[in-house]
């Protein structure tokens, strides 16, 4: 599991280093459709990774998902809310 949190942790520093280069040269329906962007991706990988590990590990899949998808919300919220103040802190410079 500490490769989730890695995982997260790794994408979320790579998603604020692109918003952060990125809100202050595009408009604000370009900066939504990076954050769906980002989500989306970060969506993409994460289930890609779960079906690798599912396939090739094949021992307690049941509880490896449902601790999988609980960490990815949880991030998914902290996440979230990172963005968005950041997004604020940037406009108000």
């Amino acid at each position: 599991m500490i490769v989730l949190v890695i995982f997260f942790l790794g994408y979320g520093i790579m998603a604020y280093f692109i918003v952060n280069k990125k809100i202050k040269t595009v408009s604000p329906k370009q900066v939504v459709s990076l954050y769906m962007l980002l989500k989306g991706g970060k969506l993409f990988l994460f289930l890609a990774g779960m079906v690798v590990y599912m396939l090739t590990v094949k021992i307690e899949t049941k509880r490896f998902v449902l601790v999988s998808v609980a960490i990815y919300f949880i991030y998914l919220l902290w996440d979230t809310w990172f963005l968005t103040s950041t997004e604020k802190k940037l406009k108000k410079k």
